[in-house]
């Protein structure tokens, strides 16, 4: 679970944002989240669902790459945690704090591996055949 520090200056009802956990402090319902977050942030703008997707999608660049990166408020990315707390990357000393969770190390390939097409045995025959030749790149005859 993290936990960011006090948001004063974002409007929201509490003053946490409970990633992984709804609020820890409740009694039923906690719901708790079985999975992985790679990086979190805070925009003080709305974002284009345009951009959200190519945010969504991006493995191997900062979010300081991407439209709105001035909008940042809060930004987070797992791989910078010292003990239990997690450095917030946006500048504004917003640090998260890490509970009950542990850090793990994934290794998604930047490659896609796709299948070669089959052949199937074709039904066509090669029949036997007088070689016509082919010479600086041109067949001698067009009869090939």
């Amino acid at each position: 679970m993290w936990h960011s520090h006090k948001y004063s200056d974002l409007q929201f009802d509490s003053k946490f944002i409970y990633l992984g956990v709804g609020d820890p402090d409740r009694e039923k319902k906690q719901n708790w989240f079985d999975g992985t977050i790679n990086y979190f942030a805070v925009y003080g703008t709305k974002l284009d669902p345009l951009t959200i997707r190519r945010m969504s999608v991006n493995i191997d660049r900062s979010l300081f790459d991407f439209e709105h990166y001035e909008e940042l408020k809060a930004y987070y990315d797992a791989k910078f945690c010292k003990g239990s707390s997690i450095i917030d990357l946006s500048g504004n000393d917003k640090t998260g704090y890490v509970k009950n969770c542990k850090q793990i190390v994934t290794n998604k390939a930047k490659i896609k591996m796709l299948p070669i097409p089959v052949r199937k045995n074709g039904k066509f025959k090669a029949l036997p055949h007088e070689e016509n030749g082919y010479k600086d790149g041109y067949w001698l005859s067009w009869k090939s």
